[in-house]
Protein backbone atom coordinates (compact mmCIF):
# COMPACT_ATOMS: atom_id res chain seq x y z
CA UNK A 1 0.00 0.00 0.00
CA UNK A 2 3.06 2.40 0.62
CA UNK A 3 3.50 2.28 -3.28
CA UNK A 4 0.18 3.14 -4.04
CA UNK A 5 0.44 5.80 -1.53
CA UNK A 6 3.42 7.10 -3.16
CA UNK A 7 1.89 6.98 -6.48
CA UNK A 8 -1.18 9.88 -5.10
CA UNK A 9 2.00 11.83 -4.11
CA UNK A 10 3.73 11.55 -7.65
CA UNK A 11 0.41 12.27 -9.48
CA UNK A 12 0.19 15.20 -7.01
CA UNK A 13 3.93 15.90 -7.78
CA UNK A 14 3.03 15.77 -11.67
CA UNK A 15 0.11 17.56 -11.88
CA UNK A 16 1.61 21.06 -10.32
CA UNK A 17 4.78 20.54 -12.33
CA UNK A 18 6.29 20.76 -8.43
CA UNK A 19 8.64 18.46 -6.26
CA UNK A 20 6.62 17.56 -3.13
CA UNK A 21 9.16 19.62 -0.45
CA UNK A 22 8.02 22.78 -2.79
CA UNK A 23 4.65 21.92 -3.01
CA UNK A 24 3.96 21.45 0.44
CA UNK A 25 6.32 24.16 1.85
CA UNK A 26 8.22 21.07 3.71
CA UNK A 27 10.35 23.35 6.22
CA UNK A 28 13.04 20.71 6.78
CA UNK A 29 13.20 18.99 3.79
CA UNK A 30 15.32 16.43 3.03
CA UNK A 31 15.33 15.87 7.01
CA UNK A 32 12.58 14.06 8.44
CA UNK A 33 10.36 16.27 10.24
CA UNK A 34 6.95 15.56 12.73
CA UNK A 35 5.39 17.49 9.79
CA UNK A 36 6.09 15.53 7.57
CA UNK A 37 4.03 12.78 9.20
CA UNK A 38 1.26 14.86 9.11
CA UNK A 39 1.08 15.10 5.28
CA UNK A 40 -1.49 12.67 4.49
CA UNK A 41 -4.20 13.59 7.09
CA UNK A 42 -3.80 17.01 5.75
CA UNK A 43 -4.41 16.30 2.16
CA UNK A 44 -7.37 14.06 3.03
CA UNK A 45 -8.73 16.71 5.22
CA UNK A 46 -8.51 14.38 7.93
CA UNK A 47 -6.26 16.60 10.59
CA UNK A 48 -7.90 19.61 12.76
CA UNK A 49 -4.47 21.13 12.49
CA UNK A 50 -3.19 21.84 9.18
CA UNK A 51 0.74 21.11 9.05
CA UNK A 52 0.71 23.77 5.97
CA UNK A 53 0.10 27.27 5.78
CA UNK A 54 -0.67 26.91 1.66
CA UNK A 55 -4.08 25.99 0.42
CA UNK A 56 -4.58 21.86 0.15
CA UNK A 57 -3.05 21.07 -2.76
CA UNK A 58 -5.60 17.96 -3.13
CA UNK A 59 -8.60 19.77 -2.66
CA UNK A 60 -7.76 22.71 -5.29
CA UNK A 61 -6.46 19.86 -7.85
CA UNK A 62 -9.96 18.91 -9.34
CA UNK A 63 -9.80 22.65 -10.84
CA UNK A 64 -6.91 21.90 -12.07
CA UNK A 65 -6.33 18.47 -14.21
CA UNK A 66 -10.15 17.62 -14.48
CA UNK A 67 -12.38 14.89 -13.01
CA UNK A 68 -10.61 11.26 -13.85
CA UNK A 69 -6.86 12.39 -12.68
CA UNK A 70 -8.43 13.96 -9.34
CA UNK A 71 -10.27 10.54 -8.66
CA UNK A 72 -8.01 8.51 -9.34
CA UNK A 73 -5.19 10.83 -7.35
CA UNK A 74 -6.86 10.41 -3.55
CA UNK A 75 -7.58 6.69 -4.37
CA UNK A 76 -4.05 6.66 -4.26
CA UNK A 77 -3.02 8.68 -1.38
CA UNK A 78 -6.25 6.94 1.08
CA UNK A 79 -4.85 3.45 -0.58
CA UNK A 80 -6.46 1.10 1.46
CA UNK A 81 -10.43 1.21 2.47
CA UNK A 82 -13.19 1.57 0.37
CA UNK A 83 -12.16 5.36 -0.34
CA UNK A 84 -8.72 3.91 -1.55
CA UNK A 85 -8.63 0.56 -3.44
CA UNK A 86 -11.67 -1.02 -1.46
CA UNK A 87 -9.58 -3.46 0.10
CA UNK A 88 -8.72 -3.97 3.99
CA UNK A 89 -5.45 -3.42 4.94
CA UNK A 90 -3.78 -6.31 6.11
CA UNK A 91 -0.93 -6.95 7.90
CA UNK A 92 1.16 -8.93 6.17
CA UNK A 93 -0.31 -8.44 2.56
CA UNK A 94 2.94 -10.47 0.83
CA UNK A 95 2.08 -13.91 1.57
CA UNK A 96 -2.08 -13.59 1.22
CA UNK A 97 -2.57 -13.66 -2.74
CA UNK A 98 -6.19 -13.16 -2.99
CA UNK A 99 -5.68 -9.84 -1.42
CA UNK A 100 -2.96 -8.94 -3.94
CA UNK A 101 -5.21 -10.49 -7.22
CA UNK A 102 -7.92 -8.03 -5.42
CA UNK A 103 -5.13 -4.76 -4.49
CA UNK A 104 -4.41 -5.63 -8.46
CA UNK A 105 -8.10 -5.14 -9.71
CA UNK A 106 -9.00 -2.60 -7.92
CA UNK A 107 -5.77 -0.40 -8.85
CA UNK A 108 -6.95 -1.28 -12.86
CA UNK A 109 -10.08 -0.21 -12.83
CA UNK A 110 -9.81 2.53 -10.08
CA UNK A 111 -6.15 4.41 -11.29
CA UNK A 112 -5.29 2.52 -14.23
CA UNK A 113 -8.51 2.98 -16.34
CA UNK A 114 -9.19 6.33 -15.17
CA UNK A 115 -5.67 7.60 -16.00
CA UNK A 116 -6.17 5.98 -19.36
CA UNK A 117 -9.44 8.10 -20.01
CA UNK A 118 -7.69 11.65 -19.37
CA UNK A 119 -7.08 13.53 -22.83
CA UNK A 120 -4.20 15.64 -22.72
Amino acid sequence: MYGIYSLGLLLLEIAYWQPLNMLMSLKEWPDPSPQDARIRGWLLEEGRFPPFEDANSLRVLRHTVGDRYWRATPRCIVAHGELGMRVEEDGDETNNSSIGVELHTAFTDLVVDELKGVVV
